[in-house]
């Protein structure tokens, strides 16, 4: 099997626990779109070596990783009482957007032997400076008729915000912020 393949397959089997069959139907759509998952599949998690994630695939990494750890930390078990749905839409897509819009990716390749040495892989397109990935996140699960709940929207609203102070936010929110963190931290790991 592929490594396409392999991601592909988690992919389905993390959508597979959607319990809402509606959304189900429609994400599993949108992750049957060839044009949004040869964006997903080709985009990085992030430009450079130091911050893990910068190599093909490694946003659909990170996101599969972020999922799997909010899936743990929202356990019923633990008290929490978080809709599957909402763990599954905020921990997979709540960086959608840095695939970018439709027309323009994100991130470049670079090519530089100079950038290689420095774990530099990719640059940010000019255009997106500033941006704010998770409202293009946003706009890719209303364009699949995806809809989210309250608590899942500020889950994915939240993480570009970073905010001092988290305990403002709902559980999903609070929980997405340290999956993330520990998603980060692991890829970061595995480049050193």
């Amino acid at each position: 099997m592929s490594q396409v393949q392999t991601i592909h397959a988690k992919l389905l089997k993390i959508v597979d626990a959607i319990q809402n069959a509606e959304t189900k139907q429609k994400v599993t759509a949108m992750i049957e779109d060839p044009r949004l998952m040869n964006l997903l599949m080709s985009c990085p998690a992030s430009i450079q070596e130091s911050t893990g994630g910068a190599y093909v695939g490694g946003l659909l990494d990170y996101a599969i990783l972020t999922t799997s750890y909010l899936k743990k930390m929202a356990s019923p078990e633990l008290g929490l009482n978080i809709p599957v749905d909402d763990i599954i839409l905020a921990g997979l897509f709540h960086h959608l957007g840095k695939i970018g819009w439709p027309a323009q990716s994100v991130y470049t390749e670079l090519d530089s032997d100079w950038h290689k040495k420095k774990g530099i892989h990719y640059e940010m397109n000019r255009g997106y400076y500033g941006y704010n990935f998770n409202t293009i996140s946003l706009w890719y699960l209303g364009e699949y008729g995806i809809k989210v709940s309250p608590e899942a929207f500020e889950a994915i609203s939240a993480m570009s915000n970073k905010p001092a102070d988290e305990f403002n936010y709902n559980s999903l929110t609070i929980l997405l912020l340290a999956a993330s963190r520990l998603a980060w931290k692991k890829l970061t790991a595995e480049t050193k």
